[in-house]
C-alpha cells in the first residue's frame, strides 16, 4: 500500500465514521415534537455522543489533515487554483465547519444538557438555528463534497 493509498483509506473511513451517522440526525424528532422524556433524553444523548466523539475529531482533525496531505502528495498544491473542483469542495467544507461549530454542535450540547438530571443548562440559551433546516443542509453539503472528491470534474 502506498502512502497516498493509506491517506485515502483514512480519509474515506473518516468521512464514513464522522459524517455517515449524522445523516440520520435530520430525521430525529425536533424540540417542538412531542416525545416521552426518556425518548428525548436518549435521542439527545445519542446525538451529542456521536457528535462529540466521532464528528468533532473527524471534522476538525482527520479530514483536514489527511486532505491536506493528499493535496501535497498528489502535487495539487502546485497550481492549486487551477483545480476548481477542489476549491469548491474546500469552500463547501468551510461552510460545513461553520454550521457545525457555530450552530449544530452548540444546539446539540444544549439539548443534551437540558435532558440530563443534575445539569443546569444555560437559561438564556437560544437555539442557534432550525435543526430541520441545517440538518438536511449539512447532508446536502457533505454529499456535494463527496461527489466533487470522487468525480473531480475538469481534472
Amino acid at each position: 500500500m502506498t502512502y497516498l493509498q493509506f491517506l485515502l483509506v483514512i480519509h474515506v473511513l473518516g468521512a464514513i465514521v464522522g459524517f455517515g451517522s449524522t445523516y440520520a440526525f435530520a430525521f430525529f424528532p425536533q424540540e417542538g415534537d412531542r416525545l416521552e422524556p426518556r425518548v428525548r433524553t436518549t435521542l439527545a444523548d445519542v446525538s451529542y455522543k456521536i457528535t462529540s466523539r466521532f464528528s468533532v475529531p473527524v471534522t476538525f482533525f482527520t479530514q483536514p489533515i489527511t486532505g491536506a496531505l493528499m493535496i501535497f502528495e498528489t502535487g495539487r498544491n502546485r497550481d492549486f487554483f487551477s483545480h476548481t473542483w477542489l476549491r469548491i469542495a474546500l469552500t463547501l467544507y468551510l461552510v460545513v465547519i461553520a454550521i457545525f461549530a457555530f450552530v449544530a454542535f452548540p444546539d446539540s450540547r444544549h439539548e443534551y444538557e437540558m435532558t440530563r438530571e443534575g445539569r443546569t443548562p444555560d437559561p438564556n440559551y437560544r437555539p442557534r438555528g432550525n435543526a430541520k433546516v441545517y440538518g438536511p443542509l449539512l447532508g446536502v453539503l457533505i454529499t456535494a463534497i463527496a461527489i466533487l472528491m470522487v468525480w473531480k470534474p475538469g481534472d
